[in-house]
């Protein structure tokens, strides 16, 4: 159905070109502010560091988060919950949740488990950009009492 849709199909098509067109930009600004010097470092910082940082992030969900951490639910697998990669992935390191409820469109369960990510889908939600959201079971909801904080 992925392929199908119109909107990942402009991203699929669009996405080396933006790229090229912010390499040319941060190239420009800093070029403009600066010289070359300064336009290929942001380049170098904005295009290739970030792009391998962000890879590094989204592999270590799958790799550290099955090796390292705690768990809340028995899931028959080795998905843990780990803040490192909570933090660094923006609320995706909370595994363990994510594989005992994969259809909540939130992973942090508790108070202290920023979920970043879903912040960003509660945003998309009210612009009418994201729906047919599933909240946290109330019951297993461990941060309060209250349902207020499910979606």
């Amino acid at each position: 159905d992925l392929f199908k849709d119109q909107g990942m199909q402009r991203l699929a098509r669009w996405a080396m070109p933006a790229h090229f067109a912010l390499g040319l930009s941060l190239f420009g600004m800093g070029y403009l502010f600066g010289g070359a010097y300064l336009g290929w470092s942001l380049v170098m910082w904005g295009i290739f560091v970030r792009f391998v940082l962000v890879l590094h992030c989204t592999w270590f969900v799958n790799s550290a988060s099955h090796i390292w951490g705690y768990r809340n639910y028995e899931t028959g697998d080795d998905s843990r919950n780990n803040w490192v990669i909570g933090l660094l992935a923006l609320g995706e390191g909370w595994h363990n949740n994510h594989h005992s409820f994969p259809g909540t469109s939130r992973h942090g369960f508790r108070r202290r488990q920023l979920d970043f990510t879903h912040l960003v889908i509660r945003t998309l939600k009210k612009l009418g950009l994201a729906y047919d959201l599933h909240p946290v079971p109330a019951r297993l909801w461990l941060g309060s009492k209250s349902s207020r904080w499910t979606n």
